[in-house]
């Protein structure tokens, strides 16, 4: 499989979210024909990787395929648009959920889920889950005591819930969460799950329990108590767990039918992600994780202002046309589009921003004035964008002209000229044809000391 984003790969437990690009989880219910069981799949598709047209529409392509063997036994296909109210709403961290309901006999199946961005024209990523993995079970429900699969939620709507949202479901709406990571940004806990073979007024207890191998920690509830109205009961609650430290962990609950005396046992595995665990030592980050995770995780710890120093620095680089549409974004809209950004640059260049960072280090020694910073000047800013000129004409100490500097790249044939009228070392760009630049092709006129 491959990697996914972030934290996730911490973590060695399996859960269909094994992409980059979206998340994908699934939940097995009963239905009143035994032979075929209510197979409901999420699947959840960060904005910040969709294309967005001119009215800040997206438009995307969802396929769901199962397979028994080489014979395709189900598919669902549909096409959704989601809209944001301004550019900045791309950067918000935000996930688009969606939901595929499907009725498949009990056994194991091959699942491939597609996820095309319709507005840029190209497929965003591929999950495919193969049979002989058994990672992909459809569970086999009876008339006898037991459970559905525990559905873990970012939100359970329970009072006046919408029953025509796609999520609505025995008198909730439950808001999935298939990456199934909890913890800075997600508190709770909620969880779903559905009781079947039971009979009116059956006593049911319960409780649940939250353990880890990895932190050795262990949270259990309350013991509570229900009566079944009929033959299902539904159980939905949340539970609070920021003070869980970053992990994996194991939710389990344990059920007991007091009237016949059987109990029984769900789980469900998710996992915990908290900034403040790696804030004491913020290097001090896992070994065998990828460049761009890396990247991800220390964007998430950093304080606010050396965000917006690493945002203003690769901002100065974007050409005008993007610079524009990240113009005003706030502080949690720059660690995104960061994250963003360089697990774009991670593909094209292997440590990507370790290299700009030593870029960064390289042009401050190079072009720092007395009260400017080498990558806020007009010179360090070309550099860094640009790399260094395959030619530098240096001429100083003239008594014709002012102090200047004339940059040559071979490549596009772009010329970049900056001057120090006042011999401070504070070179200004005062011409160049690189396109969104300051233009002027009486520069040599301009910088004659004569004129002065």
């Amino acid at each position: 499989m491959k990697k996914i984003m972030t934290v996730l790969l911490l973590f060695a437990a399996f859960m269909l979210t094994a992409k980059e690009y979206f998340y994908v989880d699934y939940s097995c219910f009963r239905t009143a024909d035994d032979s075929k069981t209510r197979t409901d799949i999420y699947i959840s598709i960060p904005v910040i990787y969709l294309e967005f047209d001119n009215s800040l529409t997206s438009l995307f392509a969802i396929s769901v395929y199962i397979y028994d063997g080489n014979k395709l036994v189900k598919e669902d296909k549909w096409k959704q648009k989601y809209i944001i109210g301004n550019e900045s709403e791309k950067y918000s961290g935000a996930e688009i959920p969606v939901l595929s309901k499907l009725e498949l006999p009990p056994g194991y199946y091959k699942l491939v889920v597609e996820v095309e961005d319709l507005n840029a024209g190209k497929k965003i990523d591929t999950l495919e889950v193969p049979q002989e993995s058994k990672m992909f079970m459809v569970a086999a429900f009876s008339d006898k005591f037991s459970i559905s699969t525990i559905q873990l939620a970012s939100r359970i709507i329970t009072d006046k819930p919408d029953e025509k949202s796609e999520f609505y479901r025995q008198g909730v709406v439950i808001l999935p969460n298939p990456s199934k990571v909890f913890g800075t940004t997600r508190p709770f806990l909620y969880y779903y799950l559905e009781l079947y073979g039971l009979n009116e007024d059956d006593e049911i207890e319960y409780t649940w329990t939250i353990s880890s191998a990895e932190t050795d920690e262990v949270k259990k509830g309350d013991m509570q108590l229900k009566k079944s109205p009929g033959r299902s009961l539904v159980l939905a609650d949340r539970i609070s767990v920021p003070v869980l430290k970053t992990g994996s962990y194991d939710l389990s609950v344990k059920i007991t039918n007091k009237t016949s005396g059987k109990t029984i046992e769900g789980r469900n595995n998710f996992y915990m992600y908290r900034k403040l665990d790696f804030v004491k030592d913020r290097y001090r980050l896992p070994d065998d994780i990828s460049a761009s995770q890396r990247d991800s995780l220390e964007l998430d710890i950093m304080k606010d202002e050396d965000v917006s120093t690493e945002f203003d620095q690769v901002y100065s680089i974007l050409e005008k046309t993007d610079q524009n549409k990240y113009t005003g974004l706030i502080i949690n809209g720059k660690r995104e589009f960061l994250k963003k950004y360089w697990t774009d640059q991670e593909k094209k260049q292997e440590n990507a921003r370790d290299n700009f960072k030593a870029l960064i280090i390289k042009i401050n020694t190079e072009f720092s004035s007395k009260n400017t910073e080498g990558w806020k000047t007009d010179r360090g800013r070309i550099h860094l964008k640009l790399g260094p000129p395959n030619k530098r004409d240096i001429e100083t100490y003239n008594n014709e002209t002012q102090d200047h500097e004339v940059w040559s790249y071979f490549t596009g044939g772009y010329t970049f000229v900056f001057a120090d009228p006042h011999g401070l070392d504070d070179f200004k760009l005062i011409h160049s044809d690189y396109p969104g630049e300051k233009y002027d092709p009486n520069w040599e006129t301009k910088i004659k000391k004569s004129n002065y």
